[in-house]
């Protein structure tokens, strides 16, 4: 099942993509719980799942960090 980082991107952008494209919208939030309820599902060991589970976690934050620039924490005036 070891999906990459890359797996993950894609998956949000094709989320994303559709939504201006057909059907009914679906925003990455809930993109983002669909796979970890997947990979929580999935029938493999928990070192894949965990691997897994961390790659979905990198990719939503680049897809976050591309669509909305940077994280809230760093727009705090310090």
């Amino acid at each position: 099942m070891f999906k990459t980082v890359d797996d993950f991107i894609h998956s949000f952008k094709t989320c994303l993509m559709n939504n201006f494209a057909s059907g009914p919208s679906c925003s990455i939030q809930e993109k983002h719980d669909q796979l970890i309820a997947e990979i929580r599902a999935s029938e493999v060991t928990p070192e894949e799942k965990e691997i897994c589970l961390q790659n979905v976690e990198r990719a939503y934050r680049m897809i976050k960090q591309d669509l909305f620039g940077r994280e809230e924490e760093e727009w705090e005036l310090k």
